[in-house]
């Protein structure tokens, strides 16, 4: 098949539609351009994003060492000791407060025995003395 034969008015329009669409192929293929060059630079960045998420990734997890997520853990086992530890402490506290305040009641028990013990003797000595027994 051959094409067919146009002749040199034909050729005109179709050269003038041509200059006409020209700016604006122009337009199209700098638009298209500017956009290959965002996306190249999106790439760029997702790139940048992707590494520093495997290394955020690496220092939480910890990449063949103990990362954040062990310290956390650790301290978090700290804690509770030190918390145990302070449970400990208060209980002996308030078992030495409760030991004081027995031995305080057991003082005055005893202060009170005695003084009791003083006033029998000397009633009984006042009961001798004047021979009423």
């Amino acid at each position: 098949m051959s094409q067919p034969q146009r002749t040199p008015s034909q050729n005109a329009v179709v050269e003038g539609v041509l200059q006409a669409l020209l700016p604006e192929l122009s337009k199209i293929q700098d638009s298209l351009s500017q956009r290959a060059a965002a996306i190249a630079t999106l790439q760029t960045q997702m790139t940048q994003v992707i590494s520093y998420q495997e290394e955020l990734k690496d220092a939480i997890y910890g990449n063949g060492k103990p990362g954040l997520k062990a310290d956390i853990t650790d301290l978090q086992k700290q804690m509770a000791e030190v918390d145990e530890r302070h449970t400990q402490e208060e209980k002996v506290a308030q078992e030495k407060a409760e030991a004081k305040k027995a031995e305080v009641a057991e003082w005055r028990k005893f202060r009170w025995g005695i003084l009791a013990a003083v006033v029998i003797a000397g009633l009984d000595l006042v009961l001798r003395v004047f021979n009423l027994k």
